[in-house]
């Protein structure tokens, strides 16, 4: 038997202008989300659609629309996308405000941060992010020698994340609201905005995040169950201490994949927010060494990627691709292990989810189109 990776296929791959490396690893962690979610969704399709593939077919369908999302941007001159930045960001937030229309908008437990399309539901608030890196990466390079200067600046792309911001965190999704402003700072920093003006912005913003987090009850509570979730065993601190338990069983090496039991019984979300500790109880602590490792590779590789682009549009576009991946990474592996308050961010590639998954293989694909441009353009150097 052949293998699809020999000399002559590699060599073709990367003649293609793929990254090599990215690509191994984007699909290592698709074909290991498969097999996460079919465990970790199992009774629960059994449960309510009588079909124990119900969801996996679902998050197979995604990953198939995903992954035509990715060649078509992989195949696309990034260039391309600066002439819709405006128009990208007012589509995005009319599919945002259709969250609040009844007889759309899908809520599940506090937020209702979907729409029903059929029988697609879809997260307008990821879509947000590619939106944003797109316009970023326009206004930071059209104006990247006033950035200092606060008015023509900092102050329109913190406007424009602002409003997007507000209507997430009306969604009742703070965390991917805190998640996209993160982002989006990083960027700006990097860029060079001024960081005293960034600072006494997030002077002003903290009031209100914590206005936020006071307001609603169950926002509260998961700060009092991050600070000792052991007090709260059975209600606001459940969730964490199942998934503790769930990496406690795992050990080292695992139980077996498909054999977990808090899945079953205990743990919240498996298949969703919480797969992590399915990954950690199905396969250990090596399991969840070669999770990281995966992102590491991309991460690694965006960076790189990022450095070597010679045009500022292309590399903005590339560290906020390789940053709305990581962001979200450090995000769910931090609340499933209890290092932050629990909030409802998926994990890149394994979690169940198709807006998720689509966001991820765009940023994936913008990540490769720009590689390519880098070897065409040291090519005719």
């Amino acid at each position: 038997m052949i293998s699809i990776l020999d000399n002559k296929n590699m060599k073709s791959i990367q003649d293609s202008g793929l990254d090599l490396w990215i690509l191994i690893s984007v699909f290592l962690l698709l074909g290991l989300g498969i097999s996460m979610v079919y465990s970790a969704s199992l009774m629960k399709s059994i449960a309510i659609y009588n079909d124990q593939y119900f969801i996996l077919r679902s998050q197979i369908l995604w990953i198939l629309i995903s992954i035509v999302f990715f060649v078509i941007v992989a195949n696309i001159n990034y260039q391309f996308y600066r002439k819709f930045s405006f128009i990208l960001l007012g589509f995005v937030f009319f599919l945002m405000l259709l969250t609040f229309v009844p007889g759309l908008s899908h809520k599940v437990g506090k937020a209702n941060r979907w729409i029903r399309i059929g029988v697609f539901q879809v997260q307008p608030s990821e879509f947000v992010k590619i939106s944003l890196m797109i316009y970023l990466a326009d206004f930071l390079d059209r104006k990247k020698s006033v950035l200092q200067n606060f008015k023509k600046g900092f102050l329109p792309p913190l406007l424009v994340t602002g409003l997007f911001t507000i209507v997430i965190t009306l969604e009742n999704d703070l965390g991917t609201a805190m998640s996209i402003l993160f982002f989006v700072l990083i960027i700006l920093f990097v860029s060079g905005v001024s960081l005293k003006q960034m600072f006494f912005v997030g002077l002003g913003v903290f009031p209100l995040l914590v206005v936020g987090i006071v307001k609603e009850s169950y926002r509260l509570k998961r700060i009092f169950a991050y600070l000792d979730p052991w007090s709260y065993p059975t209600t606001i601190g459940y969730n964490i201490i199942q998934a503790w338990k769930s990496f406690h069983s795992g050990g080292l090496f695992g139980i077996g994949i498909w054999q977990s039991a808090h899945k079953i019984w205990s743990l919240p979300a498996p298949h969703t927010d919480f797969i992590l500790a399915v990954v950690g109880e199905e396969t250990g602590l090596f399991g969840i060494i070669f999770l990281i490792f995966l992102y590491g590779v991309i991460l690694v590789r965006g960076f790189s990627i990022t450095l070597k682009t010679s045009d500022n549009y292309g590399k903005i576009l590339a560290l906020g691709a390789t940053l709305i991946i990581l962001v979200q990474v450090l995000i769910n592996m931090n609340v499933v292990t209890g290092l932050f308050p629990t909030t409802g961010i998926t994990l890149p590639f394994i979690s169940y989810g198709g807006s998720s998954l689509i966001t991820s293989m765009f940023c994936v694909g913008i990540l490769m189109n720009v590689h390519k441009n880098n070897l065409e353009r040291r090519g005719r150097a």
